[in-house]
């Protein structure tokens, strides 16, 4: 074969593969451009999606009721925290109530909140706040935190008699290592801190001239506590 042959033999080989080549190189280059393409679309819709959704989720925590029995926690479960007059949501196992669908137009608002107490045979509960702020934040939703309590653990109210049902006054009244004094009737009213309440108390009551009195007494609800001195 002649060289002028085998040129043009290797000239065809080298048209045919050169334009291949190329185009695998075109191709690759497309592909990249069209997956940071993709990536930017996802980011941008995500980011209106955030930023226009028409509704959002608040979470509220609750405090207070790790320190109650049992009963008590199940009773307040079945309780509903209620936002606004428009939205109910009962505390789940972790203390928190999640309230989600909340109309956009709510952040950043001061709202109405409120234990339902809906059946008067169960525990009166009540939260120590009436308020709670919406947070005004699109992408951070902050938890809330209200302190749940039960009316009669926050106050112990009585009076204290003698054997003829008497008021017994100036008598010593202590009540969580809180002491007081009963009125000119025999009336007493302790205020006790949120860090010493329960649902039972020791109560020890004295007063010279009559035998003492101790015990540890339930004063869930606001019913007064009536305490009789038997004569020394």
């Amino acid at each position: 074969m002649s060289k002028k042959k085998k040129n043009k033999k290797q000239a065809t080989k080298i048209q045919v593969v050169q334009p291949i080549i190329l185009r695998n190189k075109n191709s690759k280059k497309e592909g990249r451009v069209l997956w940071v393409i993709g990536i930017i679309v996802t980011i941008g819709l995500f980011l209106i999606t955030s930023n226009f959704s028409t509704t959002f989720t608040s979470t509220i925590t609750i405090s207070g009721w790790d320190k109650w029995d049992e009963v008590t926690i199940s009773a307040l479960m079945r309780e509903e925290i209620v936002l606004d007059n428009n939205f109910r949501q009962r505390m789940n196992a972790n203390g928190q109530v999640i309230f989600t669908k909340i109309p956009n137009d709510y952040r950043g608002k001061t709202v109405s909140v409120h234990i339902t107490n809906s059946d008067s045979q169960r525990m009166p509960f009540f939260l120590t706040d009436s308020v709670v702020a919406i947070s005004n934040n699109r992408r951070i939703n902050s938890p809330k935190v209200l302190t749940v309590g039960l009316r009669g653990l926050d106050k112990l109210e009585g009076i204290v008699k003698n054997e003829n049902g008497i008021g017994i006054p100036n008598a010593t009244i202590i009540v969580a290592g809180i002491e007081c004094r009963t009125g000119d009737r025999g009336f007493f009213s302790v205020e006790i801190p949120i860090d010493k309440q329960r649902q039972q108390q020791k109560v020890e009551i004295s007063k010279s001239g009559y035998r003492p009195f101790r015990a540890n007494v339930p004063i869930i609800g606001e019913v007064p506590l009536q305490i009789v001195l038997p004569f020394d």
